[in-house]
């Protein structure tokens, strides 16, 4: 029995945003904060988006190939994630892995508007479950209309003209074909992945730092 398409694409990319995004935000708030406590949500966004913007370039390729493998069709496709792989870098070169970046990039606002309306949710509720979900559906209702723009443009070409070139091409595109709900499909189905992934590393994570504090007092 095989894995469904994409899926350990997924998992690679999924694992190695949130351990590096995680640690980078972290890091950049103990540099913002070096010189004053005072916490400022401004600060907090910038070490997000900083720390989102630094990951995207990491991750992209990975969720590209995903986003490739399951959209694919029939026999003449991508046999896995190194097929892929050598394929895209042989028909497209290095820009290949990068299609779609530019609302990739902008998309590391979810990160920035995930972490920051955890931390106020945190504030607000006991229950880091609670904390956590409310704040992965927020950032996904927000910003979810990137996500739809760059998994169009990460199709793979297939000859003739490329029609969604750039995000802006694209966007019209959606629009004119199917106004509003174009750019929301499929999020309830996201928000059924994501939400329960999303509680799940925020619990595992508070957990771990708890976990520490108290070896730290300890030692």
């Amino acid at each position: 029995m095989t894995a469904p398409q994409g899926v350990c694409a997924n998992v690679a990319g999924s694992t190695l945003s949130w351990g590096l995004q995680m640690p980078l935000y972290q890091h950049f708030k103990a540099i913002a904060y070096k010189e004053s406590k005072e916490i400022l949500a401004a600060k907090d966004s910038a070490c997000s988006l900083a720390a989102g913007l630094a990951t995207n370039v990491v991750v992209h390729p990975v969720f590209l190939i995903k986003t490739r493998l399951q959209l694919q069709r029939g026999q003449a496709g991508y046999r896995g994630i190194l097929h892929a792989v050598t394929t895209i870098a042989g028909e497209e070169g290095l820009q290949g892995f990068y299609r779609g970046f530019v609302p990739s990039l902008m998309l590391s606002s979810h990160g920035a508007i995930l972490l920051v309306a955890y931390d106020r949710f945190k504030n607000k509720f006991d229950s880091v479950l609670l904390a956590s979900g409310s704040a992965k559906v927020f950032a996904t209702v927000a910003t979810y209309p990137l996500q739809v723009i760059r998994s169009v443009m990460q199709q793979r070409p297939t000859g003739g003209t490329f029609e969604y070139s750039n995000i802006f091409r694209t966007g019209q595109l959606l629009w004119q074909r199917n106004g509003v709900t174009a750019f929301y499909r499929g999020i309830l189905p996201q928000m059924m992945r994501t939400v329960p992934q999303s509680m799940a590393f925020f619990s595992i994570y508070e957990y771990a730092l708890t976990a520490l504090r108290f070896l730290g007092t300890k030692s």
